[in-house]
Parts: structure tokens; sequence; C-alpha cells
């Protein structure tokens, strides 16, 4: 297909201590634009398994064969197809992704096996509740039943089963390439404007339409202090989720994954010290941040005994309660702080795990790149710490998931006494 002239954004980045380089295509289609759910979760590791030019056994010649790693994922609201390889396949990689995309077979076995795939997925995480609760609960509890943010990523077994090969072929022909990104991170042996000029030529030779973005999504309406409870008896313990939404007007990337570090992500976070060995409510505690579009969360997370979820809401709400209220003290914040450019550093040895970080930053009008989020990171002051979190407090109601052996009537009784004590 010959197509129109598009600047794709780029994430462009040498790391000369690398031996390898990754290469990328990362779009604004994701699992809360699929038409069907869960079709974005069948299409992505159905493109790498068949092109016009190469079979599947081609493919993993081609990649396998030559020490390369294939990478891809779907999030709510955009893609990523990665290719790791030496510096001196880059070009070769460049073009057998843009296959992936420009020339996929998506053969009916191909289809059929990655469906089973992910009915057989989507059944495992229903047959565990602390996955149930991630998946399919803690985001309805923050969106809402009927927002599209709330639709579980790895769609259903019955939307699964609707999906066809021609559903599939629509969705790449005139849906999946919104505001494209180009991925060069690493060492590279060719020049980098080389690169980028190799990108940008394939984008634009297979590209005919292009949609510079989604409809916004719609507003998020949730009853103040929200709270979805989903009894299980077979269940032995419960698995909680606590959130606070961001909104548009005050989302930071930086200031999300700040927090999120400090709330719930080491030994010496306030979920570890305060959850888990203080109380000894659980032994897993820790935070999720969301990002999604315009909109997100922070969200604690933990299991707990059944007989003890009343202490264990009441812990969770204290937590954030305390940050908006009291800020953050002096110590604490420069522990988060060396953490999280300590994890940036970890992070740089492997770009599978960096480069998700970075794609996230740039759509949300982040840095996007290493040295830019260190930056960013660097950059944080501790009374802006305190004067955002009290702003989202202030403004957003907390929101609560629960799966598992709890009775309901206990659960609403302790989150309205928590509300109104919060207000």
């Amino acid at each position: 297909m010959q197509g129109e002239s598009l600047t794709m954004k780029f994430i462009i980045e040498p790391l000369p201590w690398m031996h390898s380089t990754t290469i990328g295509i990362a779009t604004r289609h994701g699992a809360c634009h699929d038409n069907i759910a869960g079709l974005s979760s069948v299409l992505i590791p159905a493109l790498s398994r068949g092109t016009r030019n190469h079979d599947e056994k081609n493919i993993n010649l081609l990649l396998d064969g030559r020490g390369s790693n294939y990478y891809a994922f779907t999030y709510n609201d955009y893609s990523v197809l990665l290719i790791q390889c030496l510096p001196e396949e880059v070009e070769r990689s460049i073009s057998l992704l843009f296959e992936f995309i420009d020339m996929p077979l998506l053969e009916s076995k191909v289809i059929a096996s990655e469906k089973s795939k992910m009915i057989q997925h989507i059944a495992s995480v229903l047959d565990h509740p602390f996955k149930r609760l991630l998946m399919y609960n803690l985001e309805r509890s923050i969106f809402g039943d009927s927002h599209p943010y709330a639709t579980p990523r790895i769609g259903f077994m019955d939307s699964i089963k609707d999906i066809s090969r021609e559903a599939l072929v629509s969705c790449i022909e005139s849906e999946f390439l919104v505001d494209p990104m180009g991925i060069i991170i690493g060492k590279v042996d060719a020049t980098w404007s080389r690169l980028k000029e190799l990108m940008e030529d394939k984008m634009d030779a297979i590209t005919s339409v292009i949609r510079d973005s989604h409809p916004p999504p719609p507003p998020v309406q949730v009853p103040a202090m929200n709270q979805l409870v989903n009894e299980d008896p077979a269940v032995e313990n419960a698995y909680l989720g606590m959130s606070v939404r961001i909104d548009p007007d005050h989302e930071s990337y930086i200031y999300t994954r700040f927090l999120a570090a400090m709330m719930g992500e080491s030994f010496g976070s306030r979920m570890f010290r305060r959850i888990r060995d203080e109380l000894g409510l659980s032994y897993i505690a820790s935070t999720v941040s969301i990002n999604i579009g315009d909109h997100g969360a922070l969200s604690n997370v933990m299991d707990v005994a059944s007989d003890r979820v009343d202490e264990a809401i009441v812990a969770l709400g204290d937590i954030f309660v305390d940050i908006a209220s009291n800020g953050v003290g002096e110590e604490e914040f420069y522990l988060t702080k060396n953490h999280l450019l300590g994890s940036m550093d970890i992070m740089a040895d492997s770009p599978f795990s960096l480069i998700p970080a970075l794609v996230l930053s740039m759509y949300h009008g982040g840095p996007g790149t290493f040295k830019g989020m260190k930056k960013a990171i660097e950059n944080v002051k501790r009374d802006g710490i305190h004067e955002w979190m009290e702003k989202i407090f202030k403004k957003q109601a907390l929101s609560l998931s629960v799966v598992g052996n709890v009775d309901p009537s206990l659960v609403d009784q302790t989150w309205m006494k928590f509300g109104k004590e919060v207000q």
C-alpha cells in the first residue's frame, strides 16, 4: 500500500554499554479500543506467526537462529511490538517487524490456536481470586462497569470465541496504526539517523489511512466511595484492592510512579511495613499504578484472612489518608527517590523491562527517554508529592474492590464507616 507522508514519534536512545539493540513499534490502539473484547490480545501474538514473505518456521530461524528475541504486548490504550537483536541484525529486524503489521497471514489455524490459548488463560485467571481482582474487578471499581477502561484486556471467554479473521484484518487495516511510535534503544552500528529514516520509510510505505487518535473516552462517572464485592465462598481468603483515581487536570506519570514506589514496591514501603510487618495482615501487599489515556489510578492490593477484612480496609485507607494529610518524611522521600533511580539503572540493563515505562511516559507527555526519566525523578520535590496527593485525595473518592470469602454486609458497613471518617 502506498500511503500519505507520516511523521512518527520516536524513542531513540544510545545505551553504549549494551551489547544489543531493541527496535519496536508502539501504537495507541489498545484493549479499550477493541470492538470485540480481547481482540488485541489475540491479534498481537498472531502477527508474528507467519507473513506473506516468511512462514512461522522461517521467522523462528530469523529470530531465534540469530540470537534475537521477539516480544509484544497490549495494554488498555496502547500496544507494542519489539525485537531485541545484535547490532548487525537491526535493519533486517526492522524489515521483519514491519512485515508483521503489513503482511500477516493470520491463518485460520493460527487464529484458532491463539483463541484457544487465550480462553485457557482466562480460565486460569478466573480460577485465581487475586488475578481475578487485578484483571476483572479492580478497574471496574475505579472506572465503572460501562466505561471502556473497565473492559478486561484479555476479554471474556464468549467474546474471544466471537473473534473472526475478518475482525482481526479489519483492525490491522483501519484501526491499529494510531499515533504510531518508533523505538530504537541500545547499541547500534549504523547511524541513528539512518535507522530513523528507515523506520519512517517503512511506516510511510504501509500506511494508507492513519487516524491521529481514537475518540476520547467518556468521562468517568462512579459514585463516591464506590465498592465492588465479588463473594466467593469457595475461596479461603479475601483479596482487596483500594484505589484513588487520577484525573487529567493533575495527571503526572512521574508522581504516580513515585507514590506507587513509596507505598508498595519494596520491602521498605508503607504497604510492606504497615500491612505486612506491623499488622501481620498479609503476605502479599503492593501498590499498582494505572495510567490509561487521560486517566489513571493508584491502587493498593493485598490478600487477607477472611475474618480480618474489616481491619484490612481501614489499614489500606489509612495509607492514602496519611500521605494526603501529613505528607512524606524526608528520610522516606529520599529512600524512595534512590529506589526509583536504582530501579531505572537496573531496567536499563534489560530493554524489555525499560521500554514499556518509556512508551507509557511518552504517551502521557513525559520525557520518553531513559535519561529524561531519571532527570524527572531527580527533580521531584518532597512538598510537591504532598500537594499532589492532597489535591487528588480531596477531589476523588476512593474505590474498593473485594474478591473472595467475604461477608458483603461487613464490607459495606466497614466501608461506609471509613468513608464518613475520611469525609
